[in-house]
């Protein structure tokens, strides 16, 4: 029987090994080839992604690097950059977009969203999942699982609980028994502490913890986390919260040494332009108030700003202001080692332009050119797009 909007439809969708499926994605010729993301592989250091035909052989997030090159060492190490999977994460928000109003962020590659009038474009709350989880694999090359229930927890446990690439719905009245055979580690706030503690009681699925006495979780926990025994119910009455929307956005670089070089200043200058239009167009706002910030070599932090016109959220549109306003405070004094640009005043824009000016795409075809070059010259250690940005949002 078809469900009705009496009940809410709520999908948690997780992309599948995110910081390797983007590795993958960025080279194909990876594709064939265990990955595993860290830090330094020529370092110790810990695995921070696998591939999931490298968790096969036993390989698992935070496992030190000696120890997966021991059990792996037929794969690709390579080290992660978070401006890729950044890029990536804006990406997969921007798809998530097209298909409700209704998304709450948990992190980079997990979102809840809401289905909210689905029927009039699709069938049922399956077809719209299969939608997007082929929309994600066509435009990103990345997979991910789907889980779509009535409530928060237990879709995130259909989706966690069935992976790579599935997509899985637990009808309405059926949350509590898909729920109790799951291991106990699917449900919120349950990590590898608080799973060992539960062990000694021999509570090792969510069932067990959901046949206890409503008292058990007071006795062991205390009373603020009974609520761990009703989601173990299948009960969740949490709403999907969308954020509130952004009124400024701020992007910023600081050198790693005071330098003079207009060049180099205005290149970094060029990507924070471009870093925080990008991420305005990913809200479909424009902006019409411009600031641009500059620390001097003895500390001095200085600004100046500018309204524009006409309020877009274009980097073309962008770039003559800022430099004509970094300009200004470069008379002041031409030593920089910190850049911050800010654009406020942010409205709802539905007319926005397109969002990403860095796409999937156009990422692995500079990835490509850089390691052309890389061979060809010899380059001894690995470029990455790791642009030293820190991303501040302020509502």
């Amino acid at each position: 029987m078809k469900k009705t909007n009496q009940f809410r439809t709520i999908a948690f969708v997780s992309l599948d090994a995110f910081f390797a499926s983007v590795e993958r994605a960025l080279h194909p010729e990876l594709r064939d080839r265990p990955v595993v993301v860290c830090g330094n592989p020529h370092t110790r250091n810990i695995v921070a992604s696998v591939c999931y035909d490298g968790r096969s052989a036993g390989v698992r997030s935070g496992m030190t690097i000696p120890e997966a090159r021991h059990r792996l060492p037929e794969a690709h190490y390579v080290e992660g950059s978070f401006y890729q999977y950044e890029q990536f994460s804006r990406e997969f928000y921007a798809i998530l977009a097209r298909f409700s109003d209704h998304i709450e962020p948990v992190s980079l590659d997990e979102a809840y969203v809401e289905l909210i009038n689905f029927e009039s474009r699709f069938i049922n709350a399956e077809s719209i999942a299969y939608e997007i989880q082929k929309t994600i694999a066509h435009e990103l090359e990345v997979s991910c699982s789907i889980g779509i229930a009535s409530n928060k927890v237990t879709a995130r446990a259909a989706a966690k609980a069935h992976k790579p690439r599935q997509v899985t719905y637990v009808g309405w009245g059926h949350e509590q028994s898909f729920l109790a055979p799951l291991p106990i580690t699917l449900l919120p706030t349950i990590g590898p502490r608080t799973a060992e503690v539960l062990r000694e009681y021999d509570i090792s699925s969510i069932g067990d913890l959901a046949n206890q006495p409503n008292t058990f979780v007071d006795d062991v926990f205390g009373v603020q986390s009974r609520w761990l025994w009703t989601i173990a119910h299948g009960i969740d009455n949490r709403p999907v919260v969308t954020p509130g929307r952004t009124k400024t956005i701020t992007r910023s670089y600081s050198f790693p040494f005071a330098t003079q070089d207009d060049t180099l200043i205005g290149k970094h200058l060029d990507e924070l332009v471009d870093a925080a239009s990008a991420a305005i167009r990913t809200t479909q706002q424009i902006g019409s108030v411009l600031q641009i910030g500059m620390t001097t070599h003895w500390g001095e932090h200085q600004t100046k700003q500018t309204t524009i016109v006409q309020p877009t959220n274009s980097t073309h549109q962008l770039l003559p202001p800022a430099h004509a306003l970094l300009g200004e405070l470069r008379l002041r004094s031409s030593v920089v080692t910190h850049l911050t640009v800010r654009i406020g005043k942010l409205e709802r824009h539905s007319q926005s332009a397109p969002v990403f000016t860095v796409s999937f795409r156009k990422l692995r075809k500079i990835k490509t050119a850089i390691e052309t070059v890389q061979r060809q010259f010899g380059f001894g250690q690995r470029l990455t797009y790791d642009r030293g940005q820190h991303d501040v949002l302020a509502s």
